[in-house]
């Protein structure tokens, strides 16, 4: 199957001199990417016996589908904050620095998750999984970013959710090394 054709448009946009789609939008797809293949890894890692590998997967379905939604609404809410009026601006941008917050949170429960169960994963196929690992600190990564640059931007004190996000940064690095 041919999978190219599905992602021009995609990319192209993402290329222009456009707000949308964006870092956020990216970001989010990156969480899907990432996701995709620990899922990949713990199919071929998985057997009957192993429900903590079943159960992981059912936490990642579950946070690869609030991300997937992030593809499209990090744009949307963007596009609502710059064009909001009065006091409906600064809720749009508290939506918007919202939805970045949760992408960052769900990338931190993907972490945790693969960490209890990277030792059940068959080294056949650990490659797949340590990329998927990378895609998901990529996205944690912008969504530390796309905080700091709604503090800068949007006037909204981000402090303790960067600081937070560091913090997974640097635990995660530790054991993420390859």
């Amino acid at each position: 199957m041919k999978y190219n054709k599905s992602f021009t448009k995609y990319l192209n946009d993402l290329g222009a001199k456009s707000s949308l789609p964006g870092g956020g939008s990216a970001a989010g797809l990156a969480v899907c990417l990432g996701i995709s293949l620990i899922e990949m890894a713990i199919s071929f890692s998985a057997s009957e016996e192993n429900k903590d590998l079943n159960r992981a997967c059912r936490k990642l379905k579950k946070i690869k589908t609030e991300a997937f939604s992030h593809i499209d609404r990090d744009g949307e809410m963007f596009k609502r904050a710059l064009e909001a009026k009065g006091s409906k601006k600064k809720k749009a941008y508290r939506d918007l620095d919202k939805i970045t917050f949760d992408l960052g949170c769900g990338c931190i429960k993907v972490l945790a998750v693969a960490k209890e169960i990277r030792v059940s994963i068959r080294k056949s196929i650990i490659s797949d999984f340590y990329i998927g690992l990378a895609f998901i600190r990529t996205a944690l990564f912008s969504s530390l970013k796309n905080l700091e640059a709604n503090s800068s931007m949007f006037g909204i004190n981000n402090d303790k959710k960067v600081t937070y996000f560091k913090a997974y940064l640097g635990e995660f690095a530790k054991w993420l090394i390859y």
